[in-house]
């Protein structure tokens, strides 16, 4: 995971985010705000994280996020050129971007769209006299990382 990231729902994020870098809302008044309007109970400290949280996100958070708020954020650029590079060019990658745009990766199962459409890669940890191999699969879309055991 990122660095200050928050245990907090996306809808939460997305909501604080949009009233912070869309509406530019002070954050001194946000916190009174959110509990006025959104009945949403939150300190200046987990603001702040938010806030953190928000300017440090990686291009896989970034791609699940609302138009609005993807244009805000200060990679956008960067990472809008990274999307596109991103797009399916075969049928085969046309098939897994439409379920990885729906939010289903079951497709990281199939062995067909190995090196087309996600990364393959194998890790492994060494630590308390054991090493553990893990399969990490990432999305070529998204950016969805999915790691399983042997």
């Amino acid at each position: 995971m990122a660095r200050g990231t928050v245990n907090e729902p996306q809808e939460t994020k997305e909501l604080v985010w949009e009233y912070l870098f869309i509406k530019k809302e002070p954050l001194y008044t946000l916190s009174a705000k959110l509990s006025r309007t959104e009945n949403l109970e939150t300190t200046e400290y987990q603001l702040r994280k938010l806030k953190k949280h928000f300017i440090e996100l990686e291009f896989s958070e970034w791609a699940i996020l609302p138009e609005p708020l993807k244009r805000v954020h200060r990679k956008y650029a960067e990472y809008k050129a990274e999307a596109e590079k991103c797009l399916p060019r075969t049928p085969l990658q046309q098939e897994a971007y439409e379920m990885c745009s729906n939010g289903d990766h079951s497709w990281f199962n199939d062995s067909r769209f190995d090196g087309h459409a996600y990364k393959f890669e194998v890790v492994s940890e060494a630590g308390d006299n054991r090493i553990q191999v893990l399969m990490k699969r990432t999305c070529h879309f998204c950016g969805h990382v999915d790691v399983s055991g042997p």
